[in-house]
């Protein structure tokens, strides 16, 4: 049965990345980077008031990867463009950010050799009977592909920008099997190849046009497949028992600011605020 919990599932690589970047400058007076940790707070302090999250947990990537032992180029491109000078200040910052989440009490969750969406998608498949709304901090699209859960959404921004059902058939025309169709055939931001010279326009297209995909399917039939294996959420060997961590322990507001003194971060009593509203 629903509740009016409302579960904040925050994707930790994607937050602590744009974090550093936003925050690329900031450091402690024993010049340990602190941008990507501060700016974490900030912005998922901010996610919390704004979305009315009861509950939040921190979901992260844990390689190596399922789907690269199928598919080996997975996430490879977009490893190897990456801005080292950047990149490395977010290696930096996870260990920080990891550290301030055990000082709050907020749970973190993780399967070996599954990403951060797998897990959500794992609680949106599996646990989403008890929440009255569940909401992704998270930029991937492939999440998209979960609004066959009417009351699950993804926060993008603000409260005016979230992505839902009813936004993407807005947005794209397709309900959420018809967008996993589409991703498989034009490849996804992942390094997922697609068929070639299909963007998201012929894609849509396609989608909604028996005659037109059906020459597609006749020739990359092998692709397709491969596409949707490996973009359907979670991953099919994704463990099917796991339940959504709790809290490990009590929110304790003097610990949050000795923590924070250790690094010379200031703790606002904005994320004060937002860290006792998700306290058991």
């Amino acid at each position: 049965m629903r509740t009016g919990r409302v579960l904040l599932a925050v994707d930790l690589s994607y937050q602590t990345y744009r974090a550093a970047s936003v925050h690329s400058t900031l450091t402690s007076v024993e010049d340990v980077f602190t941008g990507g940790v501060f700016g974490f707070m900030v912005s998922v302090a901010k996610i919390i008031r704004e979305c009315g999250a009861t509950e939040v947990v921190v979901t992260k990537d844990v390689k190596p990867y399922k789907r690269s032992e199928v598919y080996p180029e997975y996430k490879q491109l977009r490893r190897d463009s990456a801005n080292e000078e950047l990149r490395d200040k977010y290696l930096a910052s996870v260990p920080l950010v990891l550290e301030m989440l055990e000082t709050v009490g907020i749970p973190t969750m993780e399967a070996l050799g599954f990403e951060s969406d797998d897990c959500i998608a794992h609680i949106v498949s599996q646990h989403r009977h008890r929440y009255r709304t569940i909401y992704a901090a998270s930029n991937d699209s492939d999440l998209y592909q979960l609004f066959y859960c009417p009351w699950f959404k993804v926060w993008r921004k603000d409260t005016e920008s979230v992505m839902d059902y009813w936004r993407l058939r807005e947005e794209t025309g397709l309900d959420p099997e018809e967008f996993v169709l589409a991703s498989a055939l034009m490849g996804t931001h992942n390094d997922i190849a697609g068929i070639p010279r299909v963007g998201p326009k012929t894609a849509y297209k396609a989608v909604l046009n028996p005659g037109l995909l059906r020459p597609y399917y006749q020739r990359y039939n092998d692709l397709i497949q491969r596409n949707l294996g490996l973009i359907r959420l979670p991953h099919a060997a994704f463990p099917g028992e796991m339940p959504v961590p709790k809290r490990t322990r009590s929110f304790d507001v003097r610990a949050l600011y000795r923590w924070c003194a250790k690094y010379d971060i200031t703790a606002t009593q904005s994320m004060v605020t937002a860290f006792e509203q998700v306290a058991p």
